[in-house]
């Protein structure tokens, strides 16, 4: 289906994206062990878009489109905000 080249590229780039979602995760249960709440989505955003310029993280987020980074964030977020309702109403 897909050459070689382009398997390597679209499975580096998955792997990319796992280690921001995995970020994502860890930060929001490191949020909700200080505070007991859920890291709000905007915030989550915003230190995604400031990772981006640390040398660190500067080849993770190097060829990944911004527009998709922030979907991963906003996913987490809804999968968080369902899981604590959910809690709430003892589901």
């Amino acid at each position: 289906m897909y050459s070689k080249a382009k398997d390597g590229y679209l499975d580096n780039q998955i792997d990319r994206f796992g280690i921001v979602y995995n970020h994502c995760i860890a930060l929001h249960r490191r949020y909700y062990k200080l505070t007991g709440k859920k890291i709000p989505c905007y915030t989550l955003i915003l230190h995604l878009t400031r990772l981006k310029h640390r040398i660190k993280w500067r080849d993770i987020f190097r060829d990944l489109p911004s527009q998709a980074v922030q979907d991963v964030a906003e996913r987490i977020d809804r999968s968080y905000r369902l899981f604590f309702s959910n809690r709430k109403r003892n589901v």
